[in-house]
């Protein structure tokens, strides 16, 4: 069951187990509506270039750092999940939007400092373009997590097109 929950390079909650926790923390917040979230997808800039310039042992190891980097910034009821390739989710409950911001910029500043060392020699710099969406009144309400998920891969997809390495927050 662990197995089928989880990914087997980082050892995060996979999609289906994300998912999962997705819809129990809206389920939360419909039952009281003061159970507020944000939903953070983001991948790594570039990240196909590391794998066809270094190779996919490298890209993986890179993968491992980056989250006992993640690892390092967020709380531990937090929930980092390896969505696919190089994108992530998190759900960070219990928070405004305004009150996560800055999480998310340590985060990306965070993804930012590595110096990933390659053969002891060559160093690979990354950074992480940023989506957020939250279920705080006045923001955006949702009642499916396909719905909220939507919303900050939407902003992801701005981040993305503003430059990379940017935080974007859904708007409706």
């Amino acid at each position: 069951l662990h197995e089928a929950m989880h990914d087997a390079l980082t050892g995060l909650p996979n999609r289906i187990l994300f998912m999962d926790r997705l819809e129990l923390a809206l389920r939360r917040y419909r039952r009281d509506p003061h159970k507020l979230f944000a939903v953070l997808f983001f991948d790594l800039d570039r990240f196909k270039q590391v794998n066809d310039t270094h190779g996919h042992l490298a890209g993986d190891s890179l993968l491992v750092t980056v989250v006992s980097t993640i690892y390092e910034q967020i709380r531990q009821d937090d929930t980092l999940s390896r969505y696919g390739g190089e994108e992530f989710a998190l759900i960070l409950p219990g928070t405004t939007l305004a009150a996560s911001r800055n999480l998310i910029t340590r985060l990306k500043d965070a993804i930012a400092a590595i110096n990933y060392k390659l053969d002891g020699h060559f160093v690979i710099r990354i950074t992480a373009s940023i989506g957020v969406a939250s279920n705080e009144p006045g923001v955006a309400h949702f009642n499916e997590p396909l719905d909220m998920i939507k919303a900050a891969d939407s902003a992801l997809y701005a981040a993305k097109h503003a430059g990379r390495n940017q935080i974007i927050e859904w708007e409706p």
